[in-house]
């Protein structure tokens, strides 16, 4: 029996059915079957809805092969002749701002997908603020985002990285190890398998070792957070001296499914399903996911991924609970959910910030 589709399939899927669609070779066999995809799924349609208006409405990726004749692959480099894309040259890379979903788009640079499938991942990257290091990181580079930015790095190695909003890192290659610093914020690492050079995140006091596998770190004031979605990392304090033992449950390493939080030489593991972990790394693709979240938890989220911050003026509204997926920099739309199905009033305060009253 097959299985649901992820997310990510399914934008994946939709995207390139828009494509297809505005091809010259669309026929009528391949509008019966668009009908059959779209009627399968409520979510396929929501999905193609969504990224047909995108398509419609700017029409921006068409400039990329403005001057060839229709159905003609731009040539290679052409994005980077686009002026839609901006273009900004610093001396250690070149930074092309497109994107919404991260993972889709990173996956199209590391396998280089064909012209649909990449082309598809661009489409998903119109509406959204990620930029995409066109240059491949290790030989001694930094990457940062701004409150509310996204970014995909590609490393050397084929390994990939997704940096969460007003982070930083630095990569540096060397013969003993793929080492990686994050100086702050949430980074998600997708690593290409070398078992002779261990891929390292330093992020705090703490060190996160991987061969290959798919993980998140978080470096939060004193407290590191550990998820493992793909194979196992090892959890050592820095630089040498592991900081598990055998009453965590887990040795020394840390299995797909695992949730690790270290804090003054103390941690915690917790085992959860891989969707719970995958909902909480939603902010690959621009979302953050409440799940019966207290208002002051989702309050925190959300000031994370916007100047303008929240505010609660009244402590009881702290402990409601909030549900549903938002996009992390549509404030305006949260607060308008809260004003609707809560009895909130928002108003502003002398230094700017939004606080939230009963009414």
């Amino acid at each position: 029996m097959q299985s649901n589709p992820t997310r990510e399939e399914t934008e994946i899927a939709a995207a390139t059915w828009v494509l297809r669609r505005n091809d010259p070779a669309w026929s009528d066999k391949d509008d019966v079957e668009l009908d059959q995809w779209l009627a399968a799924s409520p979510g396929h349609r929501v999905s193609f809805i969504r990224l047909e208006s995108t398509w419609t409405d700017t029409d921006r990726l068409k400039s990329i092969g403005a001057g060839l004749p229709k159905g003609q692959t731009p040539p290679r480099g052409a994005i980077e002749q686009s002026p839609f894309f901006k273009i900004k040259q610093t001396e250690t890379e070149t930074i092309v701002a497109v994107a919404e979903a991260a993972p889709l788009v990173a996956q199209a640079l590391r396998t280089r997908a064909g012209p649909f499938v990449v082309a598809a991942g661009l489409l998903l990257a119109v509406a959204g603020g990620v930029t995409i290091s066109m240059s491949l990181a290790g030989r001694g580079s930094s990457f940062s985002t701004s409150v509310g930015g996204l970014s995909i790095i590609p490393t050397q190695d084929g390994s990939v990285v997704t940096l969460n909003t007003d982070s930083k890192i630095e990569v540096r290659f060397t013969a003993q190890e793929r080492h990686i610093e994050l100086d702050k914020g949430e980074a998600f690492f997708e690593v290409a398998k070398d078992p002779a050079k261990p891929f390292v995140v330093y992020a705090g006091k703490q060190r996160v070792v991987a061969v290959g596998t798919k993980f998140s770190v978080r470096l939060n004031s004193d407290t590191v957070h550990v998820a493992v979605t793909e194979g196992k990392v090892r959890l050592e304090s820095n630089p040498s001296i592991s900081i598990l033992d055998e009453r965590a449950g887990a040795g020394d390493s840390l299995v797909a499914g695992t949730v690790a939080d270290v804090k003054n030489s103390r941690i915690s593991v917790e085992q959860r399903s891989i969707p719970e972990i995958e909902q909480t790394l939603s902010w690959r693709t621009g979302y953050i996911a409440l799940n019966g979240t207290p208002l002051a938890d989702a309050i925190a989220e959300f000031n994370r991924y916007n100047t303008r911050q929240l505010l609660i003026g009244d402590a009881s509204l702290a402990a409601l609970k909030v549900e549903g997926n938002f996009r992390s920099n549509n404030l305006d739309g949260f607060i308008r959910l809260l004003e609707q199905g809560f009895e909130v009033n928002a108003g502003e305060s002398e230094d700017g910030r939004i606080v939230l009253k009963r009414n």
